[in-house]
């Protein structure tokens, strides 16, 4: 079972209840456990009740002062993570048929250096043509 790999000791989302909760007491919470997955997959369960979070934020360094030396993290409730890892191991098995090979980052078995190869590789073809060309590069880590 999925949940019996999670780490022990890990912060509890805002329900306070920990993944050590859902793995002792299994015997007797098992049927609502299946009877909630079974209410997602149907979709009859309000979902937004779970998929809440509590953002935080850790300090990279000692003595952290400005914003850029803090993570922010999102405490998740252990059902919803539950939920969402299920979903995700089911969607791994379709991403390659679904998504398109010219995304190389963010799907496991692919590397972001591709795309960097690819744009070495645009860039020395169009200089050996002698074409012009125009390169745009965009950077989201201020978008927000």
């Amino acid at each position: 079972m999925l949940y019996f790999k999670w780490k022990k000791n890990k912060a509890a989302g805002p329900d306070k209840i920990p993944i050590e909760f859902y793995q002792t007491c299994w015997d007797i919470i098992k049927s609502d456990i299946i009877e909630l997955f079974e209410d997602f997959h149907t979709g009859n369960l309000p979902v937004s009740r779970l998929n809440y979070g509590v953002i935080t934020l850790l300090p990279k360094v000692q003595d952290a002062a400005k914003i850029q030396q803090f993570r922010p993290i999102c405490l998740l409730n252990c059902l919803y993570k539950w939920i969402t890892k299920t979903l995700t191991l089911i969607l791994e098995k379709l991403a390659d048929k679904l998504i398109l090979k010219t995304q190389s980052a963010f799907l496991k078995g692919r590397n972001i250096m591709n795309s960097v190869m690819a744009l070495h590789e645009i860039l020395h073809e169009t200089k050996r043509n002698k074409e012009v060309g125009v390169v745009l590069k965009l950077d989201f880590e201020k978008s927000i």
